[in-house]
C-alpha cells in the first residue's frame, strides 16, 4: 500500500509533445521529475538508499556528513511507478550527483553506477 503524501508541483514543457511534472512526496520524502510516465530524475535526503551512500562506497561533504543525492538515468527508461519502491532505482543504470563542499562554492561529485550495483564505476 502506498503511503505516499504526493504533490503535483510544477509542469513545464520540455518539447512539443512532453512535459515534465515535478512529483514532491513527504513519506518517503523525494522530489522526482516525471516526462511520459518515465522517471527522468530524483532528489533524495541522505542514506535513503542506503546500499548505494553508505561509508565504504561514498564521499562525505566538508562537514563529515552525507548529503542529499540527485540520481539521473542518462541511459535507462525508468518507470514512474518506482516511486513507489525505491530501492528498485538499483535495478538501473543510474547516475548521483552529491554535493560536498558547500563553504567555497557547490562542488559536487557525479558518480555512475551500473545496473545492480552499488559501487561506483566512474566519479568525477
Amino acid at each position: 500500500m502506498l503511503k505516499a503524501a504526493l504533490f503535483l508541483t510544477s509542469v513545464a514543457a520540455t518539447s512539443a509533445n512532453t512535459a515534465t511534472r515535478t512529483i514532491e512526496s513527504s513519506h518517503p520524502p523525494y522530489i522526482a521529475k516525471i516526462a511520459n510516465g518515465q522517471l527522468v530524475s530524483i532528489n533524495l535526503p541522505p542514506r535513503v538508499l542506503k546500499l548505494d551512500m553508505s561509508v565504504a562506497n561514498s564521499i562525505k561533504s566538508e562537514t563529515g556528513e552525507f548529503k542529499p543525492a540527485r540520481y539521473s538515468f542518462p541511459a535507462a527508461r525508468v518507470p514512474q511507478t518506482l516511486l513507489t519502491h525505491l530501492t528498485g532505482i538499483y535495478g538501473y543504470e543510474r547516475r548521483r550527483d552529491v554535493p560536498i563542499v558547500s563553504t567555497g562554492g557547490d562542488w559536487v561529485i557525479a558518480e555512475y553506477f551500473r545496473a545492480g550495483s552499488h559501487v561506483p564505476v566512474s566519479r568525477f
